[in-house]
């Protein structure tokens, strides 16, 4: 792109800035949920559940812990379950 952003990629929005944009951002969340954005965003959930998710996730927070911890600095030591 021009800018040097990817146009789908680009970055965060800053959101809506005047308290009509959020009250129209509310709506569209009320709306979209009411049609069945609910079930959607559920199956989602639940297929990531299913996935190994969680365990992925848990093991990225054990990861960074044992990153921190002096004996890892010093020693290189990392847990056998890390690994």
């Amino acid at each position: 792109m021009l800018n040097g952003r990817c146009r789908n990629h680009g970055g965060l929005s800053s959101g809506p800035k005047t308290q009509e944009g959020r009250k129209a951002i509310a709506e569209a969340l009320r709306q979209r949920m009411a049609a069945g954005g609910k079930e959607r965003a559920q199956a989602g959930f639940r297929a990531w559940l299913n996935s190994g998710g969680r365990e992925i996730r848990s093991k990225q927070a054990a990861w960074r812990h044992w990153k921190r911890n002096p004996l890892y600095m010093i020693f290189g030591i990392i847990p056998l379950h890390l690994r």
